[in-house]
């Protein structure tokens, strides 16, 4: 996947850059983890963690700042947010991850920003999902998608969603129908893409930047980053 051209750093990586052993886990991590029972979720944990601590330490080398992966806890904060604890003195920086089907990716930029990314497997989604979920202005752009792209654009807009939704840290308390995308046409397969949204229960922006690569489409968006 080609380098964002916005001001982060963002990793993506599948099951299979898991590294063998766990010496790369704080000890709190640890922890956590023993307490994750089901096989996939363990999985799916570890390989966002790992994604995470891949995507700080090239944000810290580019600061010229050494760093182990072990010195550092990222741990699920109050709001469902991913939340870094770290031993040593680092500059400011916001983080978010996301991990769906074997693949996962993590974003860190600069500073406290409002910052959110997401995955989204490419498949066809109901009717009264998008009616659900999307808002008119959105179920119009997907009327006017070749019928071959529409998984792909349905799902783009829901992952742009997600990653405003991950951005605010509200979650699912923030309606998907709160939220308005808009994908700018010309697009390309090949680089990153623009996104915005706008979420009309606050004087908020997002801007961001999607992509593919395969069966997946990522994107992540930010309010403070231009």
């Amino acid at each position: 996947m080609p380098a964002p051209s916005l001001p982060i750093v963002l990793r993506h990586q599948t099951l299979g850059d898991l590294p063998p052993n766990l010496d790369w886990l704080h000890p709190e991590e640890s922890a956590f983890l023993e307490g994750l029972k089901f096989e996939k979720r363990r999985h799916d944990w570890l390989l966002g963690r790992w994604t995470a601590k891949r995507c700080i330490a090239a944000f810290l080398e580019k600061e010229r700042i050494p760093f182990n992966p072990n010195t550092l806890a990222i741990l699920r904060g109050p709001n469902g947010a991913p939340e870094m604890t770290f031993e040593d003195p680092v500059p400011a920086c916001s983080l978010s991850i996301s991990h769906r089907g074997g693949h996962a990716i993590a974003v860190v930029t600069p500073g406290k920003v409002a910052i959110g990314c997401d995955i989204e497997l490419i498949e066809p989604r109901s009717p009264a999902f998008l009616s659900d979920y999307f808002l008119e202005k959105e179920l119009e752009t997907l009327s006017k998608v070749p019928g071959g792209q529409k998984d792909l654009y349905a799902n783009l807009i829901w992952c742009v969603k997600e990653s405003v939704m991950k951005a605010t840290g509200e979650g699912m308390r923030l309606h998907p129908k709160k939220i308005l995308v808009e994908i700018p046409e010309p697009v390309s397969l090949e680089r990153w893409n623009p996104a915005y949204a706008q979420v009309d229960s606050r004087a908020a922006s997002f801007k961001g930047e999607w992509g593919r690569e395969g069966d997946s489409v990522f994107s992540y968006v930010s309010e403070g980053v231009t």
